[in-house]
């Protein structure tokens, strides 16, 4: 009996670590970057980054030939109503790196995975700004098939707000995701949360919406 319950443990652990896993918290502390932080490090990655207008197309090169001159010449607010005019959200890959050699069931290789994504946010009554999360993950993976053998510890790194004066905003309910696509050539890291926003002194709580981003990796640099 108790090597059956062994097996049955066993066989639930592997399932849990390789295809899914996810977990809850409550309050994370969002800290305030100004919209020129914020959109300096999109150009200051140019060659990773990804813009998708409100369709999901990317517009990517549009984006950055229309806006290079404004950002060479601090023109913040032309980029920032072309973003609301046009952008769904920006992200760029932070890190990608081979971390060492592991073993799961056979020899495999450690990759750690990161992006950097900013959103439009609103609430009902017209409030609007910007959310950045940082969103990350590793998978191990044959190095010789390029097979992912295991996807785990996806995580919000960080969430950032921006163009919201006077506010003080918490990421709330925040839950993390890793799976590996049915092929299992693919890892997907997913970050959630809710934006909840206070206005200066008053005690009232507005909602900013639930947001998701999903990392997507494959093996290799």
């Amino acid at each position: 009996m108790k090597k059956i319950l062994t097996l049955i443990l066993s066989v639930i652990m592997l399932v849990n670590l390789s295809a899914f896993t996810s977990f809850a918290n409550e309050n994370v502390a969002a800290r305030k970057i100004s919209f020129e932080q914020m959109i300096t490090r999109y150009f200051e990655h140019k060659d990773t980054t990804v813009v998708l207008n409100k369709a999901g197309k990317d517009i990517t090169s549009e984006f950055f030939s229309y806006n290079t001159v404004n950002f060479n010449n601090g023109d913040y607010q032309a980029i920032r109503n072309y973003l609301e005019s046009n952008v769904s959200n920006l992200s760029y890959r932070v890190e990608s790196s081979i971390e060492n050699r592991v073993a799961v069931n056979a020899m495999g290789t450690s990759k750690y995975v990161s992006d950097y994504t900013s959103m439009l946010i609103s609430d009902k009554y017209g409030h609007k700004g910007y959310l950045t999360m940082e969103v990350g993950g590793t998978l191990i993976y044959n190095p010789n098939s390029g097979e992912i053998l295991r996807a785990y510890n996806a995580k919000l790194v960080r969430s950032e707000y921006t163009d919201l004066q006077d506010w003080t905003l918490t990421s709330r309910n925040v839950r993390t995701s890793s799976s590996i696509s049915p092929d299992k050539f693919k890892a997907f890291f997913t970050a959630s949360l809710h934006s909840i926003g206070t206005y200066s002194y008053y005690t009232q709580e507005y909602d900013f919406g639930i947001h998701q981003y999903t990392v997507s990796a494959e093996a290799g640099n």
